[in-house]
């Protein structure tokens, strides 16, 4: 009897046997290697064995990949380095037209640079061997990453789910055989929501087209078809069909914020899992959270720096703060030291905020921020009205969400250079108490999900490893969650947000009881980020040249001042794309890493959709399940992947400033830069995803980056259904937005009495990645001025050199190089979070509850404003309106008086805290299931394998019109004939 009860007991209390997951998580974006470093860290918290492999490309960001998964290191190429690094094209991104064509254009380095590291990763023997010793039951990786399906394939790696970490994109509706509702559903980069006027749906179909012919022009080079198909020979890899067979694909997005539309089984929405737990403020933000009244935090991410803000933007940012001196101002400023804050005593400039905690604090009132997916999601989980100014990519997009679900308004960048616009956005929040009360709802909704973000995550990845290879998919099993899954994230350095959430999915997947492994490949070396801190990391160096350019981002510091185009905003990601490519190249010939990959024999690998050669390597490590992430939510290019129709008329483009609710011009631009997103996608996947390689190596057939994607089992999402725009998601999609948000720490005595030296207290943060002490000197001095007119309001601006003299002597500024964000934001006493819009600030946001004013500067910081927007807890700006004073004034002070965004926000934060499912619950169920069944093709859509001409029912729409013609001509034809016999009769008679 006591040998019996032991055994009972053993069972009980025994550590679950974790399932071997690797993700591939380039750092290619802050916010997506966050993403899939919080997926990477979850599953291991959940007990799997994660391993992450980390591929250096933006050498800027410092997150690790993950922190608590194994980490497999890539050094980045050195070309993609300096691509991605320098950001020569991105840096012009505060001045570049939210046009799709302008936004894409800053696309062309990060594409280079994407596929230089591609072919990097795809030659890397040594991660070959490494991934097929680990034996992994499921790979991850980003949608993004067309070539890694086919490395996952090339690897053996039984399962895949891919991931979206800006959300579901437009083309990855076709990828899961699904059409993409144009009519409801915006582009990425379209600055639109699901309720759009005739205008809107027309430049949301238009800027889907565009992007879609994009993609498939550049498809072919970005997935390296040549190199897979003369490596594994041909008809062994093709992306978009290996992306739609994954298991599930993970989206960055949550039903609750984002566009509502339609998914597929495969889609799961796990917005949130880049969003740290909210600490407690220390005493130097607390302090200034209790200055004035209000607090205002103003953040545009890490892509787009304040610094590097045209002068004229900036000017408008501080003219409205020095006429809001009831507010104060906590700006996430890169260089505070510039002097741009000289003489404001309102205005607190920093170059670190805690974002996430401030907007986890009742006393911030509005954050003011670019729209990125995380800041989106941040603000919503949050509760806290917003201001979105979108910048770039999928930031116009999300901003909308704020806009649509009314807890803050969006704001172009322009109008950054008109104090008084800014100013009244900001007085409009503060005093109409509906933005506050819409942003609580959004919160509460987010936060009561009845799945978290983290639970559908972990579900999801479990389910996928255990039954992803099963014909045949029985939701009805009973799962046992006892057993320890070997796990495999790829997390390479190639964004910090995008690190830091796949690090959270390896260290979440830890705490699970499974043994993760995190890849981290070195990309962008100002990215100190170990991967992850809990799991186990294989570091690997990355390509020189493609570290040089991702440090460096010799295109990209021009962010600030590029125009919110399509166009421009892609011409940044030139070196980016390129750095991505040499390390995947590198990470791709790894011998070493392949075989401790293979000998680890891994039950599932995960890996961010942008390392899409992740995939193949994960197949070729012998990998049977992967799991897809996308640390910026769901993107409009990975609807495709997943077979479904990119819904462009009421889902913006990643880069577009829209919710989905979009005017008829609206629609236009956003179908437009959807289009021709997925052009250039097209064009560049052979190239990029190491297609080419991959034929060679492995023999053509064997890799298909894309279609790895869609065969993930799942895609966990860096996104929550309570802030993200509602759209069409799969089963295999998890939303685990928040998952990435660290724990609210309690303020130390410095940032405590900041927080308590005014009314109101503004967080101003622009990120990691388009620094402050880089923006133009005109917005520099437009916030100093709009600071100074906010007395009783502490800024609080995240500014890199404060050293240099900027913002000296003014009173009500702090700048600092670093904030303790998620503990600002989570702190009651700020009142406002001005933000750049990066998702992980967005989330925050959310989470947090606090009210932000938006200002996107490049990427998916426009979509992600949007999403504060459309959630009613923050207003958008247009970073050029920066440099107008006025503007930036009438945007805080409408934050700071108007209650709606207040309850907006908080409602906001209240939904995704108070979801049922939490996402670690959901990430380490996904993780554990994928790791045991995954892939699913069961889950994939009929419509993935149907043609146009299919998918419409053209074949049958036609003939019935041709016949109906047919009748109505013969009709008239017999008419006739009856009519001129009568006459002739008639005649012949008389």
């Amino acid at each position: 009897m006591f040998f019996n009860i032991l055994y009972i007991l053993c069972l009980l209390i025994l550590p679950h046997e974790g399932y071997k997951i690797l993700i591939f998580n380039p750092k290619l974006g802050h916010s997506h290697v966050n993403f899939f470093g919080q997926i990477a860290d979850i599953l291991v918290e959940a007990g799997h064995n994660v391993t992450v492999i980390v591929a250096d490309m933006d050498l800027t960001i410092t997150h690790p990949g993950t922190y608590k998964a194994n980490i497999y290191h890539i050094s980045a190429d050195p070309i993609v380095a300096d691509l991605l690094t320098n950001k020569t094209r991105l840096n012009k991104m505060w001045e570049t037209s939210s046009s799709t064509w302008a936004q894409f254009d800053m696309f062309n380095d990060f594409m280079k640079g994407n596929i230089l590291s591609a072919k990097k990763i795809f030659h890397d023997n040594e991660l070959a061997n490494f991934v097929k010793k680990q034996k992994f039951d499921l790979a991850i990786t980003e949608v993004f990453n067309l070539y890694m399906y086919g490395l996952f394939k090339a690897w053996n790696i039984p399962a895949t789910v891919s991931g979206s970490a800006v959300g579901l994109m437009d083309y990855n509706y076709e990828i899961f055989g699904m059409h993409f509702p144009s009519s409801h559903i915006p582009t990425l980069m379209q600055p639109s929501y699901d309720k759009m006027g005739y205008n809107e749906r027309f430049s949301n179909f238009m800027s889907y087209i565009f992007t879609k012919i994009m993609n498939r022009v550049m498809s072919y080079e970005y997935s390296l078809q040549v190199e897979f198909d003369k490596k594994y020979g041909k008809n062994f890899f093709d992306p978009f069909k290996l992306i739609g067979d994954t298991s599930f694909i993970l989206l960055n997005s949550n039903p609750f914020l984002d566009i509502p539309g339609p998914k597929t089984p495969k889609m799961v929405e796990i917005a949130g899992i880049g969003i740290h737990e909210p600490k407690t403020l220390n005493e130097h933000w607390d302090k200034i959270l209790s200055l004035r009244k209000y607090t205002v935090l103003i953040s545009f991410g890490s892509f787009a720096r304040s610094s590097e803000m045209p002068e004229r933007m900036k000017n408008g940012i501080i003219e409205t703060v020095r006429k809001m001196q009831n507010i104060t101002f906590i700006w996430k400023y890169e260089k505070p030291e510039d002097g741009i804050s000289y003489g404001i005593s309102n205005l607190i400039l920093s170059k670190w905020v805690p974002q996430n905690d401030l907007l986890n604090d009742s006393r911030l009132s509005l954050f003011i921020t670019h729209g990125g997916a995380n800041s989106i999601a941040e603000l919503s989980f949050r509760g806290v009205p917003a201001i979105a100014i979108p910048v770039f990519a999928d930031q116009f997009r999300n901003a909308k969400l704020i806009e649509k679900h009314d807890t803050g308004l969006v704001m172009d960048k322009s109008l950054l250079e008109n104090p008084s616009k800014l100013q009244k956005n900001i007085n409009n929040i503060l005093i109409d108490k509906r933005y506050i009360k819409n942003a609580y709802l959004v919160s509460q909704r987010l936060k009561k999900r009845p799945i978290s973000s983290k639970t559908l995550l972990i579900q999801h990845i479990e389910f996928a490893c255990q039954f992803g290879p099963l014909p045949v998919l029985d939701l009805e099993i009973v799962l046992n969650f006892t057993e320890c899954y070997k796990i495999l994230v790829y997390n390479p350095k190639f964004g910090h947000s995008h690190v830091n959430y796949l690090s959270q999915i390896a260290d979440i997947l830890i705490d699970k009881g499974h043994d993760v492994t995190v890849i981290s490949v070195d990309i962008d070396m100002n990215i100190k980020h170990p991967g992850a801190y809990k799991a186990k990391v294989y570091n690997v160096p990355g390509d020189p040249i493609a570290m040089d350019i991702l440090t460096n981002k010799s295109k990209l510091n021009d962010m600030w001042e590029t125009e919110e185009s399509f166009s421009h905003q892609a011409e940044l990601l030139n070196d980016f794309f390129r750095s991505l490519y040499l390390t995947s190249l590198k990470v791709f010939n790894d011998k070493e890493l392949e075989l401790f990959a293979k000998s680890q024999n891994f039950d599932l690998a995960i890996s961010e959709m942008f390392s899409i050669y992740s995939f193949g390597l994960f197949k070729a490590w012998g990998i049977k399940s992967s799991i897809s992430v996308s640390s910026l939510g769901l993107l409009d290019f990975t609807y495709e992947t997943f077979g479904l129709a990119f819904p462009s008329s009421f889902i913006p483009t990643s880069m577009n400033a829209m919710s989905d609710t979009m005017t008829y011009s609206e629609r236009f631009f956003n179908f437009i830069i959807h289009f021709l997103t997925k052009l250039r996608a097209r064009a560049m996947n052979h190239h990029q995803l190491l297609q080419k390689e991959f034929d060679e190596k492995y023999g053509k057939g064997f890799y298909d980056g894309p279609k790895m994607v869609g065969n993930s089992s799942y895609i966990i999402i860096n996104s929550s259904p309570f802030f993200d725009i509602p759209g069409p998601k799969a089963p295999k999609m998890i939303e685990i937005s928040g998952l990435g948000i660290p724990k609210q720490n309690s303020l130390n005595e410095y940032w405590n009495k900041i927080m308590n030296l005014r009314k109101n207290t503004i967080l101003i943060s622009f990120g990691s990645f388009a620094k402050s002490s880089k923006m133009p000197i005109e917005m520099k001095k437009s916030i100093i001025e709009t600071i100074k007119k906010f007395s009783d309001t502490t800024f609080i601006w995240k500014y890199e050199t404060p050293e240099d003299g900027f913002g000296k002597n003014v009173e009500n500024l702090i700048l600092n190089k670093w904030v303790p964000q998620n503990d600002l934001l989570n702190d009651k006493r700020l009142s406002l979070f001005i933000s750049h819009g990066g998702i992980n600030s967005c989330n925050e946001i959310a989470y947090a509850g606090i009210k932000a004013l938006l200002i996107p500067i490049f990427g998916d910081q426009f979509r992600n404003a949007k999403l504060i927007e459309k959630r009613n807890i923050g207003k958008v700006m247009e970073k050029k309106k920066l440099s107008d004073p006025k503007a930036l004034e009438s945007m805080i002070r409408e934050l700071l008086t108007n209650e709606h965004f207040t309850k907006s926000a908080k409602r906001t934060s209240n939904l995704l805290k108070n979801s049922p499912l939490h996402s670690v619950e959901l990430l380490t169920k996904v993780v554990e299931f994928t790791a045991e069944f995954g892939p699913f093709p069961d889950l994939d859509m009929a419509s993935r394998n149907m043609s146009i001409i299919e998918y419409y029912n053209l074949d049958i729409v036609v003939p019935i019109l041709v016949f109906l013609l047919l009748c109505v001509v013969l009709s008239f034809y017999c008419v006739s004939i009856i009519v001129k016999l009568i006459l002739f009769k008639k005649e012949k008679s008389e």
